[in-house]
């Protein structure tokens, strides 16, 4: 061969590589792209920067088959372990494992430039499956334990496989195109061979060898425990359940069955919190997380409560060598966790100016305009600012906005007489329900969501409309199923309050007359409320006050039944107070509807019993049974508990006397009933009711004073009026009359 033939087919050599390069490089199926990956690469480099995880080992390895050598649990291995993928990325991982196994089988066969080739698409694959998965690693299947961990190695695999897989495809061209090119100049040329497997192949094969794998004897059982909250927020002072489950990752781990693995689960906690319980058995499936009281400025900022789980496998095999709990060596349990964030609460509340639009019967095409509001507080009543909102219409469209500092936002509405769809109708109703689509603040508060919803009525007739709500007072919540009754000129309406506490009451009334609607509202526990309103769509919002419990009960030996004297009940919520009993009874005052209550009954060589619950019945009674010995049990406060013979009755602590100064009161002459307690103690509650049969009656209810007395002034009346006199102690089995006449 002469020089200008060298020259030529090296120029030739060198151009065919360089188109190879190009040509690798063009045909890449947008796996990669430098405007998606270039805020992926930023994060990284923060968090090898700033977050410790990212050191040593963890920066290479993730779960059982994510690391270079590291395949099954095992590392530098020629066969993979035995520990199967722990969740959707690490069976990523696992599949891509495999693949390089076929890419570097292939390679024996057909030569370094193919195995080269099939780990470039291995690379792919692995990249578009984990972009695949669902933003939280939460919602994989099977979900991360560590999500946080999870989401940092899938971005590693989305960003760094995309180039790697680029690398690999760039180096089997170019070694295809050298052997080519030494192919020109050898007069005994070597045969550039290619398997034909293509990604969607290769795809399937790595996914058959995962499951034969998996589907091994020698596959250790691995299952993992999942916690699920109720809620992913909590107000401070609530609580939350957390479910408690564990499951198999894989096909070849056995579900659980009860008794036949025996977990024990081991629960902690970090952050202001606490937990119902830190041990729970595989027979227990919840656990109620509390969020303690933290100070105002760190509450509503979105502190964090993390629940973290650990198990173990119970080993008992006793004398059975086929007892399926000596197998616990060859299982796996995964750790788990999940985050719940304590938020303040906050209020909405949506109105409707008007609220109510008279529409021109005889003109069909008349719009009118209203303004719906939206105002979001917090419990004290601040405006929270910088919340965005979304305004949902009962035709299903939707508008979004922000909160101002005031905590409001308006949105304007036509209303127009398109509302009538059937012929003849009269009035229609438009609904409207705002709720929260953020839960942080413009200065970084998290607030609980909160929602309201209002109507607004388009009529061709004259009435009246009034919507509310009905708080507890003492409790800061909503009362659902509240009755409202609302009184106009042409009769009454009555409604009930939803599940948010909200009501809304269409009154008819008189064309050009707006006269005063009066209403009350009753529930079950609660005081009766009333109000006024004076104008046509208004809204209200009517608070009602818990009714006050007499709390009674009895503290009697578990076994005997036996009345225990003497004996001791302490409160520790809603207050901090010691009673004690006689004859095994006792009452206590000053707790109301709707109150979370914790007592505690304790007696000499008997064992302390703690109850605790919320208060649902306007009259409430509760018994402690204390076991003989020593250290204390707990349960729910039940207060429609009753002994063996019937409710419990109330105890009597206190003697009364009642009379009347003067004794014998002449016509018109003025009287005062007085009430004592004996012995004289101040602070009982004492209610005297007086009724004359002339119809004039009085009532007061008042604590005695130094002397153990309470007065009630009554006018002089005609001669021949009787008065009649009850007077009684409260929570005690105690009660006088007395009559006089004039």
């Amino acid at each position: 061969m002469n020089r200008n033939y060298h020259r030529s087919h090296a120029i030739l050599g060198i151009t065919l590589l360089f188109l190879a390069i190009v040509v690798q490089v063009a045909a890449q199926d947008a796996t990669f792209s430098l405007t998606t990956d270039l805020p992926v690469a930023g994060k990284m480099l923060a968090q090898a920067a700033f977050h410790k995880a990212w050191s040593g080992e963890k920066f290479i390895e993730y779960g059982n088959w994510y690391g270079p050598g590291y395949w099954g649990g095992g590392r530098g291995k020629e066969s993979p372990g035995n520990k199967p993928p722990i969740d959707a990325l690490d069976a990523v991982a696992q599949r891509h494992d495999f693949a390089y196994q076929i890419a570097e089988e292939m390679g024996k066969i057909h030569g370094p430039a193919e195995e080269k080739r099939l780990k470039g698409i291995a690379d792919e694959i692995a990249v578009r499956e984990a972009r695949s998965l669902p933003e939280d690693p939460r919602d994989w299947d099977p979900p991360a334990p560590d999500p946080e961990s999870a989401d940092r190695h899938r971005d590693r695999i989305g960003f760094g496989f995309a180039y790697t897989s680029v690398g690999y495809k760039t180096v089997a061209a170019t070694q295809k195109t050298l052997q080519q090119l030494k192919n020109v100049f050898n007069s005994d040329p070597t045969q550039v061979t290619s398997s034909g497997i293509s990604d969607v192949e290769l795809s399937q094969m790595a996914r058959q060898r995962a499951t034969d794998w998996s589907n091994g004897p020698s596959v250790r059982w691995q299952y993992r425990i999942d916690l699920k909250p109720s809620a992913q927020m909590v107000a401070e002072n609530d609580s939350v359940q957390i479910d408690v489950s564990v499951v198999s990752t894989h096909a070849a781990t056995p579900d659980v069955r009860a008794g036949e693995l025996p977990f024990v689960i081991y629960l902690t906690l970090d952050g202001s919190g606490e937990l119902s319980a830190t041990q729970l058995d595989s027979s227990e499936g919840s656990v109620v997380l509390t969020a303690t009281r933290w100070a105002y400025f760190f509450s509503n900022n979105g502190g964090k409560l993390v629940v973290k789980a650990r198990g173990r496998v119970l080993r008992d095999a006793g004398d059975d060598p086929d007892s399926p709990h000596v197998q616990d060596v060859n299982i796996d349990v995964l750790e788990g966790q999940t985050t719940v964030t304590v938020a303040s609460k906050t209020l909405m509340e949506l109105s409707a100016t008007p609220q109510s639009h008279q529409m021109d019967y005889a003109s069909q095409s008349d719009c009118l305009e209203g303004q719906i509001t939206a105002r979001l507080t917090d419990w004290d009543g601040k405006g929270i600012e910088g919340i965005q909102l979304k305004l949902s219409r009962s035709d299903g469209s939707t508008r979004e906005g922000t909160t101002d500092a005031a905590g409001t936002f308006s949105w304007t509405e036509l209303f127009c007489s398109s509302e009538f769809t059937e012929e003849g109708q009269m009035s229609a109703d438009v609904s409207f329900t705002v709720s929260m689509t953020s839960t942080e603040s413009a200065s970084g508060s998290v607030y609980l969501p909160s929602s309201d919803g209002v109507t607004v009525t388009v009529r061709q007739e004259e009435f009246l409309a009034i919507t509310g709500n009905v708080f507890d007072r003492r409790h800061f919540r909503s009362v659902p199923d509240a009755t409202v009754q609302v009184n106009g000129p042409n009769g009454s309406e009555t409604t009930t309050t939803d599940g948010n506490g909200h009501f809304s009451v269409k009154i008819p009334a008189d064309s050009g007359h707006m006269p005063q609607l009066t209403g009350s509202v009753t529930a079950e526990g609660y005081e009766t409320a009333s109000f006024t309103a004076t104008s046509d769509g208004v809204h209200k919002t009517i608070h009602l006050d818990p009714v006050e419990v007499i709390l009674t009960g009895q503290v009697v030996d578990a076994v005997s039944g036996e009345p225990l004297d003497g004996a001791t009940v302490l409160v520790t919520e809603p207050f901090n107070q010691l009673f004690n009993t006689r004859s095994g009874l006792f009452s206590i005052t000053g707790i109301y509807f709707g109150d979370r209550v914790t007592m505690s009954g304790g007696a000499g060589q008997h064992k302390s019993y703690v109850k605790s619950g919320i208060i649902s019945k306007p009259v409430a009674s509760v018994t402690f049974r204390l076991p003989r010995g020593k250290g204390d049990v707990s349960g729910e406060l039940d207060t429609e508990e009753t002994d063996a013979t019937g409710p419990v009755v109330l105890p009597k602590i206190h003697d009364l006397m009642v009379w009347a100064t003067p004794a014998d009161p002449g016509v018109m002459q003025n009287v005062t009933i007085v009430a004592q307690v004996f012995p004289a103690d101040p602070g009982v509650l004492v209610e005297i009711s007086m009724h004359g049969t002339d119809g004039y009656s009085a009532s007061i209810s008042g604590m005695t004073d130094a002397t153990g007395k309470v007065r009630l002034p009554i006018p002089g009346a005609e001669a021949g009026v009787l008065d009649d006199v009850i007077a009684r102690i409260v929570g005690e089995s105690v009660t006088q009359r007395l009559r006089y006449s004039f």
